[in-house]
């Protein structure tokens, strides 16, 4: 996924009047940003386990990466690193929230991210996802969530994934149209928050404001 943001971002470079060897810059230092804020925003929100267990911030292998945390550190490296490299910021940010759609698919393949029951033909089953909501029953209840470990799940990864390739489609589209600097970039936040805010509201691991039954990525 990031090898081919970075495809995308040095063919359009061009055309946001952007030197696409300077923006490769700002994208490297942005991506170190994401991953530190990935796995911030995730600690943040899980301070009761790593409060306890300082040593684990680190063991990223164990998951807890969360992608509006790595938005949040992405966009504040970036715009270091835009400054530094003589970038300007806005054209660079509408040029790479194309590439900010493309993804999801590692969990597939690491099997998580899923959402609850569902009878619909494309349910997804596997004996990791029946251990995961067997152990999580009771904290998914608590949360309003009638879960059957037994039962086909909601693949919300792959929901996320087709709107986020929607929302690439219509960036690539509308890039030609774009009026003013930034107007890409509010898009982006429009199509992607009103998708995940629904997406979230299936998903088992949803990350909670502390103290409350509220999903972050919904109030965010």
């Amino acid at each position: 996924g990031f090898i081919l943001a970075i495809l995308y971002v040095s063919r359009r470079a061009r055309e946001f009047g952007v030197d696409a060897d300077r923006m490769l810059d700002v994208i490297l230092g942005g991506a170190i940003g994401g991953i530190v804020g990935a796995r911030a925003y995730y600690v943040i929100l899980q301070w009761d386990y790593y409060g306890q267990n300082l040593s684990q911030i680190f063991n990223t292998r164990s998951g807890g990466m969360a992608i509006y945390g790595g938005l949040i550190g992405g966009v504040l490296i970036g715009l270091l690193m835009c400054k530094i490299r003589r970038v300007k910021f806005m054209p660079a940010l509408d040029l790479v929230v194309g590439g900010f759609f493309i993804g999801r698919w590692g969990n597939f393949v690491n099997i998580e991210a899923f959402g609850a029951n569902t009878s619909l033909p494309w349910g997804m089953s596997s004996s990791v996802i029946t251990d995961y909501l067997t152990q999580h029953e009771a904290e998914l209840e608590a949360i309003g969530m009638d879960i059957d470990p037994n039962m086909p799940v909601h693949p919300t990864f792959l929901y996320e994934s087709l709107w986020c390739l929607l929302g690439f489609a219509f960036i690539a589209w509308y890039t030609r149209r774009r009026k003013f600097d930034g107007e890409l970039t509010l898009l982006y936040m429009m199509w992607y928050g009103a998708g995940r805010a629904v997406i979230e509201g299936l998903r088992t691991d949803s990350l909670m404001i502390p103290g409350t039954s509220l999903r972050a990525s919904q109030v965010l």
